[in-house]
């Protein structure tokens, strides 16, 4: 009897990240309806909180009800929460509790990653998650310390909140504001249009927020290396005209000359992060060798190995034993592209 093949499908990151906004919304939602959101201690009707997360989420600032004088502390925290996700990205938020939890970050989710935050290429893309929770959490708090003087000063202990909360509306662009109250619903910030630091603050939070992470991220490397991207054979295994080269030699015990490559590439490794500021995530073994002693050091250093065979690489394959094609003068990719 032939026996039927069932193949498991996969998410795509287009689903993922569509799948992952929809899940946020809806627990937002959620939240927003319990009783304990409203300052009224009264539920609150689903479509006004899905309406609500929606705009938190998408960071657009619409609201149908007023912030300040409709939502209590509780609600303004998930009000809050929601445009911080927003602005981070869900599948950033998933990979930083990843990054956090001492979770390795696979291709896949790598790629996801890629595909969130529009980053030219996977190769860097958890630096650049960490250089983006890391910027945010400073910009904002910076922010919300340069507000703070003024809110307190109008609003006591509930100033510090009010800080908080519109340096996280503003760098996220959200254009949230509990600012209202039950005489004075929707004011925005019509009630400090003449003070100069808050003007000052919230345009630069504003700014700073709206140009992006990649563009800061991608100045950065202009500034520092020119765009150029370095990788490195070894460090000393070929450049002098008595290196030992990464051959084992002749009475060269097993671990004399495990000790020897693993100290040359550890060394690599840290002249490129040194040099360049970015972390080392690929290795790729020399074509026709691979030594399975190396794999604890290269999986403790490395996301990806390349091995040395030749090949395409299927999904749910080891990130250690990928398969590769070189690209020479003698072999271009044409020869191994499909024909059109």
């Amino acid at each position: 009897m032939p026996e039927k093949m069932c193949k498991k499908k996969h998410l795509t990151s287009f689903q993922l990240i569509i799948l992952g906004f929809a899940g946020v919304i809806l627990l937002g939602s959620i939240l927003l309806m319990l009783p304990v959101s409203s300052l009224e201690k009264m539920p609150t009707p689903f479509h006004e909180a899905l309406f609500t997360a929606t705009s938190a989420v998408c960071v657009t600032g619409l609201v149908v009800k007023d912030s300040g004088s409709y939502w209590s502390v509780f609600g303004q925290t998930v009000i809050l929460a929601l445009i911080q996700i927003g602005g981070f990205g869900v599948v950033t938020v998933a990979a930083a509790v990843s990054l956090l939890s001492g979770k390795k970050i696979s291709l896949m989710q790598r790629s996801t990653m890629q595909d969130a935050i529009s980053a030219p290429k996977v190769g860097g893309i958890v630096r650049l998650t960490r250089f983006i929770l890391k910027g945010t959490f400073l910009i904002e708090a910076a922010g919300a310390m340069l507000l703070l003087p003024v809110f307190v000063s109008d609003y006591g202990l509930k100033g510090i909140w009010m800080a908080a909360f519109h340096s996280v509306s503003a760098f996220c662009n959200a254009g949230f504001d509990i600012l209202g109250t039950a005489d004075n619903a929707f004011p925005s910030l019509t009630g400090y249009s003449g003070n100069i630091l808050i003007n000052v603050v919230i345009m630069l939070l504003i700014i700073t927020g709206g140009i992006g992470f990649l563009t800061w991220d991608e100045c950065r490397e202009m500034a520092k290396s020119g765009l150029v991207e370095f990788a490195s054979h070894t460090n000393d295994c070929h450049i002098r005209p008595d290196a030992p080269g990464i051959e084992r030699k002749s009475g060269e015990d097993e671990e004399t000359y495990i000790s020897r490559i693993s100290a040359d590439l550890q060394t690599s490794i840290t002249r490129i992060e040194l040099e360049t500021g970015q972390n080392v995530t690929t290795f790729t073994y020399p074509l026709g060798k691979m030594e399975l002693w190396a794999e604890p050091f290269l999986q403790q250093h490395f996301a990806v190995t390349l091995s040395g065979v030749y090949g395409t690489a299927r999904y749910g394959d080891s990130l250690y034993h990928l398969p590769r094609y070189n690209i020479t003068d003698l072999h271009p990719a044409s020869e191994y592209l499909p024909a059109s």
